[in-house]
């Protein structure tokens, strides 16, 4: 209404705190890489809150090209294990994940 859809990010409390805890996460996961690590992310292409340009962020910024991988699951969104008729492909995808390590 009004254009309410400017005031949204206002609302919602986890965009303040995706930048107040960047730092921590960032620290988390440069110590998986120097554990030498591999790591998957698992991102929605059509999540409208966490785009999939959010890991390849992570990636480069961390210098992580040669440890991880972007697994991105089409015609999903910001809750992977919800969404969509077939449940079970988010936790198949973790399963063949973990199998293959």
């Amino acid at each position: 209404y009004q254009r309410g859809d400017l005031l949204l990010s206002k609302t919602i409390r986890y965009i303040h705190d995706r930048y107040a805890c960047e730092d921590r996460w960032m620290v988390g996961l440069n110590e998986i890489k120097l554990m030498n690590i591999s790591i998957s992310f698992i991102w929605g292409e059509d999540d409208p809150i966490s785009p999939p340009s959010i890991p390849k962020k992570i990636i480069q910024k961390l210098q992580l090209e040669n440890q991880s991988n972007i697994i991105v699951m089409n015609k999903k969104g910001h809750f992977l294990m919800m969404e969509g008729e077939e449940g079970d492909v988010w936790s198949e995808t973790i399963i063949n994940i973990t199998q293959n390590k």
